[in-house]
């Protein structure tokens, strides 16, 4: 535990047993031009977990209604999955969510402006890793999901699983090559399916992740911390090839376990998605 001097007013009036402070400087491999909050908020609810557990990060901004929110909380909640699923909806400076996280504990804001790729996706990460290896809990997988995706929770639970009986190291997502990527020259190489002999690979932004050791791993490497900012999606594909190449992939089509698509979600909010995914569009 640590004394955080600059907490906004609503921190200052509220504080909770499940927040958790910590010093930025007690996390060194996260850089200070990224983030400049003097503590990370965690938050963590206390109780018994199972065996295999997962992460999600739902990147929103202010644009992002409540209601979206608290559709997919919904959904979340409704799903009795084989893994327990935290859920946080991550956020940069701008907007207002202390009365909404007041009631939820869900919304973890720092203070980065929202640009495009701009590097939220490695503080996303960075922020994860963070809460493993600070002790506060373990996951076996660390997803990063946009607020227009809809998922199949336990099918989330059913993938990761597979993966893990797999090996330590998966990435899981839908994968992009040259082709659909754009052919464009930032895309992978030409003929490439994996990280192997130069070769690399990236997963689509609207839903992706990886087992945490893999994060562990990738988060020690200097590689991302020098290349959080661009386009961040293929980034996080490079991150693979300089610090992990060895993992596994785990391919999953955009409308098999999650639907990327931003009308979807506000038209089925609450129903299981298995029953709607010719609306998804691929």
């Amino acid at each position: 535990m640590c004394e955080c001097k600059k907490l906004g007013p609503f921190l200052q009036k509220h504080v909770y047993v499940n927040f958790i402070f910590y010093r930025l400087s007690d996390i060194v491999w996260l850089s200070k031009s990224f983030v400049h909050d003097d503590c990370l908020q965690l938050y963590w609810r206390t109780r018994d977990m199972p065996p295999l557990s997962v992460l999600v990060g739902i990147m929103i901004t202010a644009q992002v209604t409540q209601q979206h929110r608290d559709n997919i909380r919904l959904t979340l909640t409704n799903s009795k999955c084989s893994c327990d699923i935290k859920a946080l909806f991550f956020a940069g400076s701008s907007g207002d969510f202390a009365q909404e996280n007041s009631a939820h504990k869900d919304i973890v804001q720092l203070s980065f402006s929202e640009t495009m790729n701009g590097g939220k996706t490695y503080r996303w990460f960075a922020f994860a890793n963070a809460l493993q290896t600070s002790g506060v809990h373990e996951f076996e997988a660390v997803f990063k999901m946009d607020a227009d995706t809809s998922v199949d929770w336990c099918g989330l639970c059913n993938v990761v699983a597979e993966s893990k009986n797999g090996g330590p190291h998966y990435y899981i997502g839908r994968l992009n090559d040259h082709d659909n990527c754009g052919e464009m020259p930032l895309c992978p190489p030409i003929n490439c399916s994996g990280f192997s002999q130069g070769c690399w690979v990236y997963m689509s932004g609207g839903m992706y992740g990886m087992s945490s050791l893999s994060l562990k791993k990738i988060m020690r490497h200097r590689y991302p911390r020098d290349h959080a900012v661009g386009h961040e999606d293929i980034q996080v594909g490079l991150w693979f090839k300089h610090a992990l190449p060895s993992v596994a992939l785990v391919n999953i089509d955009n409308g098999i376990i999650w639907c990327h698509n931003g009308a979807f979600h506000k038209q089925y909010p609450t129903q299981n998605i298995r029953h709607h995914w010719l609306q998804c569009v691929k």
